[in-house]
This record gives C-alpha cells, sequence and structure tokens, in this order.
C-alpha cells in the first residue's frame, strides 16, 4: 500500500500544496448521490484529499 504521507505537503503547480491525504475503504458518494471514489477540500491553497 502506498504511504500516504509521502504525499503530505507536496507542493503542486500553480502554488498549490496537498496538506493532507487520507485512505479510506468506507464508501463515499457526491452530492447527487452518485458513487465517488475521493472527496477534495480546498482552502486557500492546500488540498485535503480523502481518497
Amino acid at each position: 500500500m502506498i504511504d500516504p504521507n509521502m504525499f503530505k505537503n507536496l507542493r503542486l503547480r500553480g502554488g498549490f500544496v496537498i496538506a493532507s491525504i487520507e485512505f479510506t475503504h468506507a464508501p463515499m458518494v457526491d452530492a447527487l448521490e452518485r458513487e465517488a471514489v475521493a472527496t477534495t477540500r480546498i482552502l486557500g491553497r492546500k488540498f485535503d484529499l480523502v481518497i
């Protein structure tokens, strides 16, 4: 399995940063109740990811 800590604070193009990344086995859905594989929360230039 991939260690999510290796992506933490990773700088992306445009000055964005992956602030946190988490892997989950729980089912996720989007706002329209469709199955989703990930969620992203963006705060300023920081991304919080759940995959």
